[in-house]
């Protein structure tokens, strides 16, 4: 008796339950769009994908729920790594992740370069300010927010620079002397 054709097996998802294929359509479609619109990122957040333009079209809610699909099928399919809880890299630029507080010292030079422009031209800095100042493609925004929030409660910590209200920055009392 000859030996039946050996079908490929369902793929399969967390624990083990079969992807339906509306469930790999949104992974794929998740997959295209970071192809498409991080390229040059190194990394991403879970946030910078909320805002790519594959799910524009669905809720908020509903957005967040295929990006969650999505990531969770990439995953099992080998094809991203969950670097932290919010951190995610493809396969092929693992290498190039580390951690924000190694960004942060990588990049703390630049970013207090960025501050004092800002802050010499007479105006008070924000986060926000400095990450639209900051030129680097291999970056998301997102990612440059975390890392310009963490260097500035170092900057604050060491008096490079105070809190003036909510968001907004000035030179601090080591800047003064």
């Amino acid at each position: 008796m000859a030996r039946p054709e050996n079908k490929r097996p369902a793929e399969r998802g967390d624990y083990g339950t079969p992807v339906t294929t509306r469930e790999g359509e949104i992974a794929n479609a998740l997959l295209a769009s970071i192809k498409r619109e991080l390229a040059d990122a190194d990394y991403f957040t879970r946030e910078d994908l909320i805002h790519l333009g594959a799910f524009n079209f669905v809720a908020t809610i509903t957005r967040y729920n295929y990006i969650r699909i999505g990531i969770r099928i990439l995953i099992d399919r080998g094809q991203m790594i969950e670097k932290s809880r919010t951190e995610l890299v493809m396969v092929g630029k693992a290498k190039k992740w580390q951690p924000i507080a190694k960004q942060v010292s990588t990049q703390e030079e630049n970013i207090l370069q960025l501050t004092r422009q800002i802050l010499d031209s007479g105006e008070k800095v924000t986060v926000m300010g400095v990450v639209d100042a900051w030129k680097d493609q291999n970056l998301t925004q997102n990612v440059k927010r975390s890392i310009v929030r963490n260097a500035f409660l170092q900057f604050v910590r060491d008096g490079i620079i105070e809190h003036v209200s909510m968001g907004v920055y000035s030179y601090g009392r080591a800047s003064k002397t």
